[in-house]
């Protein structure tokens, strides 16, 4: 046997050739001798190693973003909140509108780090309550 296993639970968690290379002495001494086909998560059930089962993936949920135009996107705020944002002398909130504003802009996607950082600083400002800022960007 040239490999050694540390055993927790019945379940090797780590495997190697050389514990006293690879790990601090405290923990080199827990490790024991294992057959060399024993692999991590092998467990150890009446005295036969099984080998782990293979996790097989499964798919990856795909989610369309949302994608609106930037009236659109800003139909979502009530009127007394596009006008509290409008009137904001915040930098990062003049930016924003700028951005939204600007007639280049065709769409904001409402799953972006910026469109998602953006309304919540409004929400810092205490310009949209943390559910409104849900609904926006639901």
């Amino acid at each position: 046997m040239s490999r050694y296993a540390r055993i927790l639970d019945g379940v090797a968690v780590d495997v190697c050739a050389d514990p006293a290379a690879q790990f601090h002495p405290q923990l080199a001494a827990q490790f024991e001798a294992v057959p060399d086909d024993v692999v991590s998560g092998a467990r150890l059930v009446d005295g036969d190693w099984q080998a782990p089962t293979p996790l097989v993936p499964g798919p990856v949920p795909v989610t369309a973003a949302v994608s609106l135009s930037p009236v659109d996107f800003m139909l979502r705020f009530m009127a007394p909140e596009r006008v509290d944002v409008r009137a904001s002398t915040d930098p990062i909130v003049i930016d924003w509108l700028r951005l939204i504003d600007d007639p280049r802009l065709q769409s904001v996607r409402l799953d972006l780090p910026a469109t998602r950082e953006a309304v919540a600083h409004l929400v810092t400002l205490g310009l949209l309550t943390q559910a409104r800022a849900d609904e926006i960007l639901s």
